[in-house]
């Protein structure tokens, strides 16, 4: 079930699951708290469409009562100081906003700043996007995309606009539940910071293992490979006289100790190659097969921005699919201040680069691509000035930068004949098959003792517990934080 509001109140994904009626008395329970789910929807959906004032335009097949022309000719953003240049939501456009997309949202390469971005222009075209199922995976990370695990199940014949979650990229599978003429999306990271930040998200900002596995919906398994690994690498940094720190822990692995068979061992070790779809484990001697997958995985994705040219790449964005100016504007999400590990000696560098050659190779050669395909769009230098203007005068102004996009939205809805709920046409009311997911991840590399899989191991077929709490928290949320600028 999806919310229909085209305010940005909506940039996170609201998931409820139907009950199961082979869960007997879970059954039962789960039939009630959907009751209670959907009671609690309708109220956050009246809620915010009463504080948007957009009800008007939201009801399906009714045609939205304000014109374009009345909204930009009393807009006071076409005579703004600082915003007036952003204004071509009321321009005539010379080209049309292109709905298909994928984002391979790939860990720790500023993805949740994009997707965050990304949905807002869902929910403002009314775009039908897949969920993830199992917290922010979709498709059985960590094994790679398979169609049959995406819910909503799609009704024969039809598509999704949109997908833009963590996956393991297949591109013959993504294909099967997208549009032919879709445009691929992602992202990549220098080898040293990325590495840095997976430490840091995974192991190192946690001050216990149980704070590791207590972690609500915790599918992703938290601490995991390094506490697999505990025991052998607190000995070797002993024996040795080492701290324990990323560039020691990369040593270690070097060192003999990697086990590529260990659950979610794949994390250190070309992590941005493996969610790409690529086979992690190549070393240097297979050089030549790493440059021909590249060349094939450049033949798909029509944009793979680095994350040190992030404005840049969101420039070549409004390009692709011909978003308007405002749409840009995303503040940056999970943007933490960790204490960076030490990698200023050329031969740490080199002994981190050599361990994930592979993503190495990877940012090198997007990074080349990225650079060919940015020269070919005419006045970059001066539409790159007009992004950095845009974000140093909204991170400021968010207040100001939220009505404009607002705004925006009023233009969109006022364009449409009428407002259909795609989604109802398209999807099944068909409940999450969790069983399915949990197996396929543990045959796959993301078999975990704690957290939601331990949950789905306690109540068979339903939605682990955690992540109920979480859902219903989200609920509430919507009503006393409904901005993605706030």
């Amino acid at each position: 079930m999806r919310e229909v509001l085209v305010n940005e109140s909506t940039v996170e994904e609201l998931q409820i699951e139907q009950p199961s009626a082979s869960s007997g008395k879970s059954g039962l329970r789960t039939a009630i708290d959907y009751t209670v789910y959907s009671i609690v929807l309708i109220i956050v959906w009246t809620t915010l469409l009463h504080k948007t004032g957009y009800e008007e335009h939201l009801i399906p097949g009714v045609k939205p009562l304000e014109t374009k022309e009345t909204i930009c000719k009393s807009s006071p953003f076409q005579s703004h100081a600082n915003l007036s240049k952003y204004f071509d939501y009321c321009e005539q456009k010379s080209c049309t906003f292109h709905k298909h997309f994928v984002f391979l949202k790939k860990h720790k390469c500023a993805s949740t700043s994009l997707e965050h971005l990304l949905k807002s222009v869902i929910h403002k075209h009314n775009l039908v996007y897949a969920k993830p199922s199992a917290g922010p995976f979709i498709g059985g990370y960590p094994g790679r995309f398979k169609s049959e695990l995406v819910w909503p199940k799609l009704k024969q014949g039809s598509k999704y606009d949109t997908i833009v979650h963590h996956m393991r990229f297949d591109h013959e599978e993504v294909s099967k539940l997208v549009y032919p003429d879709t445009i691929y999306i992602s992202t990549v990271r220098d080898v040293e910071s990325h590495l840095d930040s997976i430490w840091n998200y995974y192991y190192k900002r946690f001050h216990t293992e149980e704070k590791m596995k207590s972690k609500p919906c915790n599918f992703g398994c938290f601490g995991q490979p390094i506490l697999a690994w505990k025991e052998k690498y607190h000995s070797y940094i002993k024996d040795n006289y080492l701290t324990d720190d990323l560039v020691n822990f990369v040593t270690f692995l070097s060192d003999g100790n990697y086990d590529e068979s260990t659950s979610w061992a794949f994390r250190f070790h070309n992590l941005q190659s493996f969610e790409f779809g690529l086979n992690n484990e190549l070393h240097s001697s297979n050089l030549k097969t790493m440059e021909e997958d590249l060349t094939k995985l450049a033949s798909i994705f029509s944009l793979v921005t680095p994350v040190d040219q992030y404005l840049e790449g969101l420039v070549v964005l409004k390009e692709l699919l011909c978003l308007d100016w405002i749409d840009l504007y995303g503040p940056f999400k999970n943007t933490k201040i960790y204490a960076r590990s030490n990698m200023t000696a050329t031969q740490t560098r080199d002994t981190v680069e050599h361990w994930n050659l592979y993503d190495n190779l990877t940012y090198t050669f997007f990074s080349e691509h990225f650079n060919v395909r940015k020269s070919t769009i005419s006045d970059f230098t001066k539409k790159l000035e007009l992004v950095t203007d845009l974000y140093q005068y909204c991170d400021e102004n968010k207040s100001e930068c939220k009505k404009m996009w607002e705004e925006s939205v009023r233009v969109r809805v006022s364009e449409r004949d009428d407002y259909v709920d795609d989604e109802n046409q398209k999807v099944l009311d068909e409940p999450t098959n969790y069983e399915s997911i949990k197996s396929y991840m543990e045959e796959n590399r993301g078999e975990c003792e704690y957290g939601a899989l331990e949950e789905l191991r306690q109540n068979p077929g339903r939605i682990p517990s955690s992540c109920e709490e979480k859902q219903e928290q989200h609920f509430f949320d919507l009503q006393n934080k409904p901005s993605p600028y706030n």
